[in-house]
């Protein structure tokens, strides 16, 4: 446990098995007892963390120029080159098969050797990215660029296949909830994807 009161700022929680992962002002944290104590990760870096991601036992943390990466639960951690297209990372995230993904002002990349080398992927034309997210039960990366557009990017795995919408709010992220996507605006609050519901047939008597 931390033997001193946590005194910082805390900006991002995932969890991976029984384990929950915490970006903060003081580097990463980690908790198996559903945040009742926390305690620092030895290497997990000192600086200071914003963004986690995490899949299948694989976890990443990253700060805005730093990555580090864990391939078993948060047991062990190695650092991790980010894309040097990137003038600073606002996003990452993992897809359980291997791929590590991070997002910037520049775009988003894939590194399917974890991190030793960035590729784009073709047809995902976005900037200003604001959130990279993997939903697992759909198996594809969702994408924002709240700071300047209003459409989601949906890149569906393995075949790497783009799709999008407009969603006409500019979102910081979003999230899927059920049947429905959850975006996160800078200003108004949360919006909850509209489904399309067929109406009842009307039975005769």
């Amino acid at each position: 446990m931390v033997d001193k009161p946590f005194d910082g700022a805390v900006y991002a929680i995932v969890s991976s098995g029984d384990s929950l992962f915490a970006a903060s002002s003081q580097g990463l944290l980690t908790s198996r007892t559903a945040g009742v104590s926390w305690s620092a990760i030895e290497g997990g870096g000192p600086e200071e963390l914003y963004f986690l991601g995490s899949a299948r036992g694989e976890v990443v943390a990253a700060g805005l120029k730093a990555m580090r990466l864990s391939k078993d639960g948060g047991l062990s951690w190695k650092s991790t080159t980010s894309p040097s297209q990137l003038s600073q990372l606002t996003s990452v995230a993992v897809d359980g098969n291997g791929g590590l993904w991070a997002g910037g002002r520049e775009g988003v990349f894939y590194s399917p050797d974890d991190g030793a080398s960035w590729q784009t992927v073709p047809g995902l034309l976005v900037s200003d990215v604001s959130s990279v997210y993997y939903d697992a039960a759909s198996q594809r990366i969702l994408i924002t660029n709240g700071a300047s557009g209003t459409i989601v990017y949906a890149l569906h795995l393995p075949e790497k296949k783009v799709t999008f919408w407009d969603t006409g709010w500019n979102l910081r992220f979003v999230r899927p909830v059920g049947d429905h996507l959850l975006g996160v605006t800078p200003y108004d609050g949360v919006v909850l994807e509209p489904r399309m519901v067929n109406s009842p047939v009307a039975s005769h008597h």
